[in-house]
């Protein structure tokens, strides 16, 4: 390096020659994620904008670079008379050896390179040159680092060392790109905190100023160094064991314990366990959480290198039946990347997958999870015949089946044909089968294993993991003899594509007994098991977390006043978030809360009776409010237990792949004390319309199964659920007794209220059945608890569903059909606009009609109601419903916020 400087200044942070510092008011730079930093720069005089713009996305110049530079550092310069005005700063910047006249032949009135921002950044701090084992391990993490001139190296390896700048997504560092003045902010900012000279009073505007503890983890940094900002630690288990130490320590920790992790990647290889030993208390919380302005992202994942695809080889792009793919198929060695271990395939279903076996190694391309080679691409297929059933049962899929088809595609498949699976249904239309082929012969396919059974539904599968099938954008196909992936790119794959194999088997977070901690503004991806999964929790929180790419579930708590909120969570195998808690015994609440995520593919492994979100069994009073949940293949929500609030939320294209089952769905049935389920103003909208080897049915927005008991269902909006004249598709199945559907709208259903049908004055429970003499033994134990808020329960084996007349209520509603006539083909609809008996529903006070009954705009679907509305002169006391705040908050970020 040339000659460093060494810089003790105490001169405040003012703009040119003594003027004031500025008030930030940049119409350009609102909601920005640099907004807070550029922000903050400002009103401490470091740096301005143009006029009334700060142009944070344009390029910085070198002149501009060293004026923000000599600024921070405290240097009042006298701003120049005339001439160039960059003048007095690049003379002050040369007296300061911060740069050199032959290093800028070109000028300075030009875009700053990342390779000057290093040379004058670590000039700046004064920075040693780094050596040793921490010099390897920066090399170790540049991708590009043999690219860079020797003149370079120096400073480019001290900027890392001191976390000025860091490498791009695939670890490059691209020295000749330029630098937008947001980033040049942000780089400003980690030279101040990391110089020896006075600054603001904060370094980053995000950072609280009573920290308390404060530790420090950098994917540069060395878990031999003390984990503070200029010499962060390598890891988190470092991080943990500082953190136990702390908490062990005497002293109060009034404002807690941060681990700071600093933006970049870091590479999870085993499970963070965290315990008891690991908790804060109500006034010292442990929070785990990204630098402010930063990503931290925790990945258990193997990038593979784009210029390691190549065009698939002459004999394998043969054996493609869409000959047209092979000009576009790629094929990369994993072998010689030193990637082995990629899992298997597996059987599973809800009950019957194969038990101890994680989801094999997936590919995500830019954070989206990639389809196994399969065919149909888009349709369905069915059966013909079933030659041998088996039984859905663990040990019953293990004699396999056999089935009959009328297509021949199958016998065009020879790669491979024990890795083949069907995957679809192939008996109870809501439960999914992903079943390994054992034979394949024109008409007939055996199963190794699983079960082909008949319902009242058509079967409809797609076959998967074909090699021969890899014919469309994302598709892809692993041979795990060759350790070849073959990949179908989708658009735009290049060179800066992200690209990701699954590898973790762990759980990326785990812990029990764990309180009072805190993930914040972290990315945790792909991985082969789950993001988070946490029992025995309380105060456990997840806030402004991004979850993508597992294999089993993305968030799992269970305990007491725990919270996911303002998280992104998407293309998950499981469960997006379960959630449970409380006193189930004594029906005391959980305090848990589920606001304002975003959710979306879930269930992509496990495909049925997987959600966005589940209440787990016997949790009792969890919200979940503001949440957008779309794109599942099978429900949105489940719900298991009492006294849970549902409101609004934002659902709608659920059950995408299955008959007989719900956006929201609940059993209660068996547990008829669990009570005060309501669901209240959320939107759940367009599903219930898919085609498979026949129409969709028996579909429902809100659903408690098997003659549930207890629900309300209150003040929604429903719309776009089925199709004219559908088969049992409707917004709410309520058939048990003590249900309120009241003051919703339903806009464009094929139907509304499906109540119980029968009606049987005479009808009793028959408390010695085998069906009805479990409920009633758990319900002589849980009743004395739960009839002490609703006394009904202690009634309960006094009222059948079939004779318990006008007991359900289906009052106040607003009923519009404008696209389509209200109806199904199975049920006929009353009068109010409901399908059940009439003596076991009291109706009354709904308006059922064709036209648009006032709201703001039907066609751009915003169904708000004008004040003019005439449902307002019609329905006595209807609730203005505030249909704009349904769905995520609107001034809320959802994800990893900068």
């Amino acid at each position: 390096m040339k000659k460093k400087i060494a810089l003790l200044l105490t001169a405040a942070l003012l703009v040119q020659g003594g003027a004031a510092a500025l008030a930030a008011d940049y119409p350009d730079t609102k909601g920005h994620w640099a907004e807070s930093i550029i922000d903050s720069l400002t009103e401490d005089g470091v740096v301005q904008g143009d006029g009334r713009n700060f142009r944070p996305d344009s390029d910085v110049n070198v002149d501009e670079f060293l004026k923000m530079i000599l600024t921070a550092m405290g240097e009042e310069i006298e701003p120049a008379q005339g001439g160039y005005w960059a003048q007095p700063y690049i003379d002050r910047a040369l007296e300061l050896e911060l740069i050199y006249s032959d290093e800028f032949a070109d000028g300075y009135a030009r875009p700053v390179t990342r390779y000057e921002i290093a040379m004058i950044s670590t000039r700046a701090i004064d920075a040693n040159e780094v050596t040793g084992a921490l010099r390897d391990q920066i090399i170790g993490k540049i991708s590009d680092y043999y690219d860079i001139y020797n003149y370079d190296k120096e400073y480019v390896l001290a900027a890392y060392a001191n976390n000025l700048l860091y490498g791009y997504e695939d670890n490059s560092f691209r020295g000749y790109n330029n630098t937008t003045r947001a980033e040049a902010c942000v780089i400003v900012s980690r030279v101040m905190s990391a110089g020896d000279f006075e600054r603001p009073s904060t370094d980053n505007p995000d950072v609280p100023q009573d920290l308390g503890d404060v530790f420090y983890v950098a994917s540069n940094g060395n878990d031999n160094n003390a984990g503070t900002a200029d010499a962060p630690f390598a890891t988190l288990a470092k991080a943990q064991e500082a953190v136990r130490e702390t908490l062990k320590s005497d002293g109060a920790h009034e404002n807690g314990i941060t681990v700071y992790l600093r933006g970049g990647e870091y590479d999870i290889t085993g499970s963070l366990e965290l315990a008891y030993e690991d908790s804060g208390t109500e006034d010292c919380q442990v929070t785990w959480a990204s630098y402010p302005g930063e990503t931290a992202r925790l990945t258990g994942s193997v990038a593979l290198p784009h210029d390691a695809f190549e065009p698939i080889d002459d004999e394998m792009g043969s054996k493609l039946i869409e000959r047209s793919a092979a000009d576009e198929v790629l094929q990369i060695d994993l072998n010689e990347l030193g990637i082995t271990n990629l899992g298997r395939l597996s059987r599973r279903g809800y009950l019957i997958a194969e038990s101890g076996v994680l989801p094999q190694a997936e590919l995500y391309i830019d954070g989206s999870r990639q389809q196994l080679s399969r065919w149909p691409n888009s349709e369905w297929v069915g059966t013909t015949g079933i030659v041998r059933s088996g039984a859905r049962s663990q040990s019953g899929v293990l004699e396999g089946a056999v089935f009959n088809i009328d297509y021949d595609r199958p016998t065009k498949w020879h790669n491979q044909i024990d890795q083949i699976y069907t995957a679809g249904v192939l008996g109870p239309n809501y439960f999914y089968g992903y079943f390994p082929i054992g034979e394949i012969k024109p008409g007939e396919i055996t199963l190794r294993e699983g079960s082909v059974t008949n319902y009242y539904s058509k079967h409809f599968i797609r076959y998967e993991n074909i090699f021969e099938e890899t014919d469309m954008p994302g598709e892809y196909y692993i041979d795990r003899e060759t350790g070849m992936l073959y990949l179908y790119p989708p658009e735009g794959f290049g060179a800066d594509t992200d690209i990701r194999l699954s590898m973790l088997e762990e759980n990326m977070i785990t812990g029990d007994n764990v309180k009072n901690v805190t993930f914040k503004n972290l990315q945790f991806d792909t991985m082969r098991a789950g993001a988070i999964r946490i029992t025995n929790a309380e105060n456990v929180n997840i806030e402004n977390c991004t979850v993508y790419g597992t294999g089993t579930h993305g968030v799992y708590l269970r305990g007491t006043n725990c919270s996911v909120k303002n998280s992104l969570i998407h293309d998950i195998g499981a469960n997006g978030i379960q959630m449970g808690g409380g006193d189930y015994a004594q029906e005391i609440d959980s305090g848990n809360e589920i606001t304002n995520n975003h959710i979306y593919k879930a269930a992509q492994i496990e495909r049925s009776y997987q959600a966005g979100i589940l209440l787990d069994y016997q949790s009792v009073g969890i919200k979940v409010s503001h949440n957008e949940i779309h794109d599942m293949p099978h429900t949105a929500v489940i719900i298991y237990g009492p006294n849970h609030t549902v409101e609004y939320n934002n659902i709608y294209d659920a059950v995408k792949e299955f008959h007989d089952m719900d956006a929201i769905y609940l059993n209660v049935y068996q547990y008829p004390w669990e009570r005060n389920v309501v669901i209240r103003r959320n939107y759940i909208h367009d599903f219930g319309q898919q085609t498979f080897t026949e129409r969709q049915m028996n579909v429902a927005g809100v659903r408690t199964d098997n003659n549930g008991n207890g629900l309300q269902v209150l003040e929604n909006v429903f719309y776009n659920i089925g199709y004219q004249n559908a088969n049992g598709i409707r917004a709410v199945c309520a058939q048990g007794i003590d249900n309120v559907v009241k003051n919703n709208i339903f806009i464009d259903l094929s139907g509304t209220y499906d109540g119980p049908h029968t009606y049987n004055p005479s009808a009793r429970w028959d408390i010695t059945s085998s069906t009805v003499k479990p409920i009633y033994d758990q319900w002589l134990i849980y009743s004395p608890v739960y009839s002490q808020k609703n006394p009904e329960v202690a009634t309960f084996f006094d009222h059948h569903f079939q004779a318990y007349e006008k007991n359900n209520i289906f009052k106040d509603n607003v009923i519009v059909n404008i696209a389509f006539p209200l109806g199904t083909s199975n049920y006929q609809t009353t009068g109010q606009g409901f399908m059940a008996s009439d003596q076991l529903v009291d109706a009354s006070g709904n308006i059922v009609t064709q036209e648009d009954p006032g709201f703001v705009d039907y066609a751009g679907e915003n169904f708000t109601l004008k004040p003019d509305s005439r449902v307002y002169s019609e329905i006595e006391n209807f609730p203005e419903i505030d249909f704009e705040n349904m769905g995520t908050l609107a001034d809320t970020p959802v994800g990893v916020t900068q």
